[in-house]
């Protein structure tokens, strides 16, 4: 059984009732699944958790209550897929029930269904479907970061399906020489940077319908600068390239966000929070996003000009 640490984010929404109103008057238990498969892994998770009781709301025991020993299964255009029972241990050592599947791999353009079997006989479902018919426009879009050939950096992209959202973030990959040893990472570029209390902070794109994404030169230099603090000699951190990734939702992922402008953990019980279901039976999302990934060469001469190093041709 599998113990991984991971933070849990949990929003209590059934509210209190007044002294003068029977808590338990009118309640009935409602079962939530926070079912979001990811087309860039192979390990898909699911979560099943139930509402809290109105008196214990009140008495403050609003801890998450997760539903083991379901029987879950997703099934798409003839395979099935049935999901192993398993545990995480939160940052607070509670325990956090979950299904996962490590052979489910999403793909465009099909169909999925979901199938719930409760321990106490009732049966949840929903049915999602992955957006298909995508490309970037390389046409238009920038092929190599270089200040002295274009003003900023701008990516395209088509689809075929309308009214949804695209998540974009783009990353520069780099190494570190430490003893000997080149490590690998990346670092975040901001849309733009901002300055609050006198320290400069990111701000980062966010899900929407826009169909590119862009940022300027000024922006993406000071994210390479930031990368200074952490060596003592520039020359021990080598730039290889850029790349967006880029996650495609679904409807049904557009519409959750939509409704309540989180961005969707695999793990989180901010479903209760959603205006939006698609859960046959109870409350939820059972969703998909697709990832596609676009690289761009960075020129010799810009990452020379910061003293770092780079990759020979």
């Amino acid at each position: 059984m599998r113990k991984i640490i991971f933070s849990l984010i949990v929003l209590a929404l059934f509210s209190s009732c007044e002294e003068s109103f029977n808590p338990n008057a009118g309640y009935k238990e409602t079962y939530a699944v926070n079912a979001l498969l990811r087309g860039d892994k192979g390990l898909q998770t699911i979560t099943i958790v139930k509402s809290v009781k109105p008196e214990d709301f009140q008495a403050g025991n609003s801890n998450t209550n997760f539903i083991n020993n379901a029987i879950v299964n997703v099934n798409s255009e003839g395979n099935s897929y049935l999901f192993k029972d398993s545990i995480l241990i939160n940052e607070d050592n509670s325990l956090i029930h979950y299904y996962y599947s490590e052979n489910l791999k999403i793909q465009e353009d099909k169909s999925y269904n979901l199938t719930v079997d409760l321990p106490n006989g009732e049966t949840l479902t929903g049915e999602t479907y992955t957006p298909r018919f995508f490309t970037f426009e390389e046409a238009g879009s920038t092929s190599i970061a270089d200040p002295t050939l274009n003003l900023g950096i701008s990516i395209f992209w088509r689809i075929s399906a309308q009214d949804i959202f695209f998540h974009p973030q783009l990353y520069v990959n780099y190494s570190i020489l430490e003893n000997g040893i080149e490590k690998f990472n990346r670092i975040e570029v901001p849309k733009s940077y901002i300055t609050k209390e006198g320290k400069m902070e990111g701000k980062y794109p966010e899900p929407s319908s826009i169909k590119n994404f862009s940022v300027d030169y000024n922006t993406f230099s000071i994210t390479l600068q930031q990368l200074m603090d952490l060596v003592n000699d520039p020359k021990n951190i080598k730039i290889y390239s850029a790349e967006l990734v880029l996650k495609v939702y679904d409807e049904n992922l557009t519409k959750h966000y939509s409704s309540t402008n989180v961005i969707a953990n695999a793990f989180s019980s901010r479903i209760y929070g959603s205006d939006y279901s698609n859960i046959n039976g109870g409350l939820g999302v059972f969703a998909t996003y697709m990832v596609h990934n676009y690289s761009l060469l960075i020129s010799t001469d810009y990452i020379k000009s910061f003293g770092y190093s780079y990759v020979e041709e």
